[in-house]
């Protein structure tokens, strides 16, 4: 039914895509020049086929698992095509996806119940509109943002500040042709069947769900203006770094890519979501179920192929430094 699909949606924003792929979950770990900041906005991003950045190799014994370093957004109009990619899966046994799979543990009738529940919890306590919560230097903020990349949605005014900040960051990056469509994966999700390879993604189980989004929507509201807060200021002055990011990405250029990563600088969104404990072990659990998945199918293949975020690849405390911490030989770009 619709609205059992429209829950595990909402469930999947909330609690795993709304701050690190909405929001930015690292932001540039070295400042904005003057250069950097005064990229016109109508810069031309990068186009046609590409490829990306080059594979990292982590091995033990005759094992190989190959790790691709995804991003989103992308340049909307880019192809993404590897030849690299192809010549792997031709010969992996397994291949794991970025991401999660988050559904509610309940049955079809409890998911209604579900979904009439998220109906409430989404708006703002007594019926409030953004202009009445928000401080007005920031509304006016807001506003000129939401007519600029935003003008015919008439719901965002009356969303809880965190979820118009998402529909907002969303519109704002589709204006400078970015668009968060995880292409990447779709296509290798798809190359992979062709190869008689039936892709794995974590899959959690969210019990209690409605427990779950009760505890979310006691969230301080002063914290989720924070949260709207920064994301207007990203979207005044750092869309040219997302440009410049996704670009480098579809170039393979991985020093750029290095530049602009710093795993411990998160941005006020991702910390007001995983304030919420749950919320936190969910995530936590995902990302260690994704890592032991990845490791057993190098333990268990010849050859295998996994997608994670450059991101969670390149931090200081990332995927690579994991696995070279383990003890397996890491190579790559």
């Amino acid at each position: 039914m619709q609205e059992a699909r429209r829950v595990l949606r909402c469930l999947a924003l909330l609690m795993c895509a709304l701050a690190p792929a909405a929001f930015g979950q690292a932001q540039s770990s070295t400042p904005v020049d003057d250069h950097e900041a005064h990229y016109a906005l109508d810069e031309v991003v990068v186009t046609g086929v590409r490829e990306g950045p080059r594979m990292w190799r982590v091995s033990k014994d005759e094992h190989v698992l190959w790790l691709l370093g995804v991003l989103d957004p992308l340049p909307k109009q880019l192809e993404w095509r590897s030849e690299q990619v192809d010549s792997v899966l031709a010969e992996s046994k397994a291949v794991l996806l970025d991401g999660m799979n988050v559904s509610p543990d309940v049955n079809l009738f409890a998911k209604l119940g579900l979904f009439l529940q998220w109906r409430r919890v989404q708006k703002n306590p007594d019926k409030q509109t953004l202009q009445q919560l928000l401080p007005p230097d920031l509304y006016a903020r807001f506003t000129v943002l939401k007519q600029r990349y935003a003008r015919d949605d008439d719901d965002m005014e009356r969303l809880r500040p965190i979820l118009a900040a998402a529909k907002l960051y969303q519109a704002g990056i589709k204006s400078i042709g970015l668009d968060a469509r995880r292409a990447v994966g779709k296509a290798v999700e798809k190359q992979a069947k062709q190869h008689g390879i039936k892709p794995y993604t974590v899959d959690l189980k969210v019990a209690a769900p409605g427990e779950l989004l009760d505890s979310m929507s006691k969230i301080s509201t002063d914290a989720e203006v924070r949260c709207l807060a920064a994301t207007v200021s990203r979207l005044e002055s750092d869309l040219n770094v997302l440009r410049e990011r996704a670009n480098a990405w579809a170039r393979g250029d991985v020093d750029a890519l290095r530049s602009m990563v710093d795993s411990n600088n998160r941005v006020a969104c991702w910390d007001v979501i995983t304030s919420v404990p749950r919320v936190k072990e969910l995530t936590e659990r995902a990302k260690h179920e994704w890592l032991a998945a990845a490791e057993a199918s190098l333990q268990q293949y010849r050859t295998s192929l996994a997608l994670c975020g450059i991101r969670e690849l390149l931090a200081d405390d990332g995927v690579l430094a994991q696995f070279r911490n383990k003890g397996y030989a890491v190579t790559g770009p």
